[in-house]
Parts: structure tokens; C-alpha cells; sequence
């Protein structure tokens, strides 16, 4: 007689020379959930508590880890099981297609590309189509009747706009073109030469004329212009002799502490507020984060008084 694999609580594998039990560890309805499925996580979070605890209350923290991964491991199935009810379906030929193509980009043969898979995941291959079927399948039950079920309306759109307005809004964009007088061993040369370019431009010589004839940065080749720019990107003592500016004019001369620079405004656009439209699903998304883990924890209780759950272990075989 063959029993199906949901009517036995446990089943035996195979590691190297060696089996052992492998338990059912969570079940809702007939969808179940293995003890190694969940000692892979286990073993991974308990190498930290190591790290942080010990005597008793590592232990402690050992039970409470192992009793959060099957509650995780519960609200998992239970996602699966609203996912079959809902006839949500991920193909697992769509899964396997995606794994090969995986398998033929690193240039691996099906058995080394499931040596590594199991390397990375912890499961073979059967086992990580079926925990990604599972978790996907939740994932899109979560979309659908989770965020979905938290309903944003034009209004608190609206006002939620206008109260963050700074969050979207399009910054100041300004371009600039330089003239750099290199300090070098004489500061003093230096001026002079910005103070003769700058009398120049004051008698209408052409701003980009004085770059070619004067500057002394890479700029010089692109006729000093630093193409468009932000607040912050330039040192502040020039931004701020940018900001005084008039588009077209050109400052007086600035001190840095290995140059002299004199600057012209070519152009600024003026920070201004994105179109509500543009930003509206955004805004939507920061007023549903708030409210999805409440929204959540109700639609999962209503799961558990809907669907028959069974905690089949208490602890892992081996203990804490």
C-alpha cells in the first residue's frame, strides 16, 4: 500500500552513508512543512545567538528562535493554502526554465549546478522549486489582498502632497563656467593675473575668451563650463558666490585655499514641485507602509481561524 507524503509525519533521507528522520514539522490542512526545511534557517540565525548569548540564556534564545521559524513556517502555508483557495498559480515549468537558464549561464552541468544550488540554499532542487512555488504564491496573496485592501484616496493624497511638499520637489539646477588661477609658489602672481583678468572682463572682454587666454584648470578645454549642477556638488564658498549671481554675470574674485576662481552664471532653473500626479503612486506607497503590518496581522489571524494549523515538533530532533 503507498501512503501519500501528507498522511505520514515523517519520512526518511539520505545524507552521504547516513539516514535519519526527517519530521513533519508544520502543517495547514493538507500543505506541510518539513523539520530540515526549517533547521536551514535555524542553523543560520543560531550562529549569531552563539555569538551574543550564553549559559541559559542562550538557550532561552534558541527556543524563542526555533518558536518564531515555526510561526514564520505557519503564516507561510497558510499564505500558500489562501493562494491554491484564490487559484493563484506559478508554473513550475516556468521555475525550472528559469533555473536552467541560470544552470547554462554559469556553464554547469545539471548535477554541478545542483551542488551548488544546494550550497547556497541548503534544499536540492525540488525542494527550493517547491519553498520558491510556496513563497511566491504568498507573496502575490499578500499583493493582492493585503495592500490592495488598504484603500488611499485623491484627498489624503492630496494632503499628504502639500504637508511633504520639500520631498518632492525638483531641486535648483545652476551651471557655472570657471577661470582658475593656480596658487603654486606664488600666491601673490597669482592674484595679480585674476585681478588683470578680472579688470579685463569689467571692460568687455568675453568671459570665454578670458578662459582660454587665463585658466589654468582641466575645465578650460570644454570653455570652463562644469555642466549642470546641484546644490552641494561645488565647494560652498563658490555655490554661494553662484547663488548671488544673475544669469549671465560673472563674480568677483574668490579665494580658495590653492586657487583664485572667478565664475560666471550661464544658466539656473528654480527649484520647483513635481506634478502630484507624477509622485502620486510614491506617495500612496508611504501612506500604506504605516498601516500594512496591522492590516496584515488581522488578514493572517482570519487565515488561522479559517484553515486547520498542526505545530507537529516542539523542538528540533537534536535539541536546542
Amino acid at each position: 500500500m503507498i501512503l501519500s507524503l501528507t498522511l505520514l509525519s515523517f519520512i526518511l533521507l539520505q545524507e552521504g552513508d547516513s539516514w535519519f528522520v526527517d519530521r513533519v514539522a508544520v502543517k495547514v490542512n493538507d500543505k506541510i512543512i518539513n523539520e530540515r526545511e526549517l533547521m536551514i534557517t535555524y542553523k543560520k540565525q543560531k550562529a549569531q545567538l552563539l555569538q551574543e548569548y550564553s549559559g541559559s540564556d542562550l538557550t532561552a534564545e534558541y527556543e524563542k528562535l526555533w518558536n518564531q521559524i515555526m510561526d514564520d513556517a505557519v503564516d507561510q502555508l497558510l499564505l500558500y493554502e489562501k493562494a491554491v483557495e484564490l487559484g493563484i498559480d506559478i508554473s513550475e515549468e516556468t521555475l525550472d526554465a528559469n533555473l536552467q537558464n541560470q544552470k547554462e549561464s554559469y556553464g554547469l552541468d545539471q548535477a554541478e549546478f545542483e551542488k551548488m544550488l544546494e550550497q547556497q540554499t541548503g534544499m536540492t532542487l525540488q525542494q527550493y522549486i517547491d519553498f520558491t512555488i510556496r513563497f511566491q504564491s504568498g507573496q502575490r496573496v499578500v499583493q493582492r489582498e493585503v495592500w490592495g485592501a488598504i484603500i488611499i484616496d485623491d484627498p489624503e493624497v492630496a494632503k499628504y502632497y502639500q504637508e511633504h511638499i520639500d520631498q518632492y520637489t525638483n531641486p535648483e539646477v545652476f551651471q557655472i563656467a570657471e577661470i582658475v588661477f593656480l596658487k603654486g609658489e606664488s600666491p601673490e602672481a597669482a592674484r595679480e593675473k585674476a585681478q588683470k583678468c578680472l579688470a579685463e572682463l569689467k571692460e568687455g572682454f568675453p568671459f570665454s575668451k578670458a578662459v582660454e587666454k587665463y585658466s589654468e584648470a582641466a575645465s578650460k578645454a570644454i570653455g570652463g563650463d562644469l555642466g549642470e549642477l546641484f546644490i552641494g556638488d561645488l565647494n560652498p564658498t563658490i555655490e554661494k558666490a553662484a547663488q548671488n549671481l544673475e544669469v549671465g554675470a560673472y563674480s568677483k574674485i574668490i579665494e580658495l585655499e590653492a586657487s583664485y576662481y572667478l565664475i560666471k552664471l550661464l544658466k539656473r532653473t528654480a527649484a520647483t514641485p513635481k506634478p502630484i500626479d507624477e509622485v502620486k503612486e510614491e506617495i500612496k506607497m508611504s501612506l500604506r507602509e504605516p498601516r500594512f503590518d496591522a492590516t496584515f496581522d488581522k488578514y493572517l489571524k482570519g487565515l488561522r481561524n479559517e484553515y486547520l494549523i498542526e505545530k507537529l515538533i516542539s523542538k528540533p530532533s537534536q535539541g536546542f
